[in-house]
């Protein structure tokens, strides 16, 4: 897939997250037992973030520059976000200070509970319900799916329980063709599933969400369910 055709909605980008204030729990990677509790001051977009240095003598803490660790936030409505970061500097004049390199993807985890199914199937998506009406909708491919939700590779995206809605043909009878799933026309055609965003990472120049399906008494839910 080509690099991204349009910037991702303001409304879904991560800067959306980081605001000044927020409590932060950070998770050092070279010490699975050692946590901690911060706040965020403020961030340089896709540069830096700047976080309260939590302990005045620099040698009481672990992290230390080009270290890696995992930052968990709730933000103002009660969601939940993990972001993998890396330290690129610790200050401590004129104040302590702790600065990350901008997370590059963000996650909102939800336990894995079903066997995936590998695909490659054209998917339309829209922040509305399309009723089959495509045509001016952006296209994604579907690369797995299983009975609680999918993954699918688009151009922009997505804060972790942003809705979206797939249409998109489950395979009965396929055959491959430049990567891609050609089908027949007898195909079962899904419309309007209702999914919610549970991850987004950017890998390869491509942006792969993480989708679960939500509304499980939908009859499109019903026939995904049962493939």
């Amino acid at each position: 897939m080509a690099g991204r055709d349009a910037a991702p909605h303001e409304a879904n980008s991560m800067a959306d997250i980081f605001l000044p204030g927020l409590e932060v729990t950070i998770k050092a990677h070279n010490h699975s037992d050692y946590s901690f509790n911060t706040s965020l001051l403020g961030k340089k977009e896709q540069e830096l973030l700047i976080l309260d240095h939590p302990f005045r003598d620099e040698q009481d803490l672990v992290l230390g520059e080009n270290d890696s660790c995992t930052l968990h936030i709730i933000d103002n409505m009660g969601r939940s976000y993990q972001f993998d970061a890396r330290v690129i500097g610790v200050l401590m004049e004129p104040v302590p200070l702790l600065l990350l390199a901008y997370p590059e993807s963000f996650q909102s985890p939800s336990p894995r509970q079903y066997e995936r199914h590998l695909l490659g199937i054209e998917t339309f998506y829209s922040r509305d319900r399309l009723e089959e009406a495509v045509d001016n909708c952006p296209k994604a491919i579907m690369s797995n799916i299983s009975k609680g939700g999918c993954l699918i590779e688009t151009r922009e995206s997505f804060l972790p329980e942003n809705v979206l809605y797939l249409t998109f043909y489950l395979p009965e009878e396929a055959k491959a063709h430049d990567d891609l799933i050609v089908y027949f026309p007898d195909q079962p055609r899904i419309v309007d599933l209702e999914t919610a965003v549970r991850h987004c990472e950017e890998k390869e120049e491509k942006i792969l969400l993480g989708l679960e399906f939500t509304d499980t008494l939908s009859p499109m839910f019903m026939v995904v369910r049962n493939f």
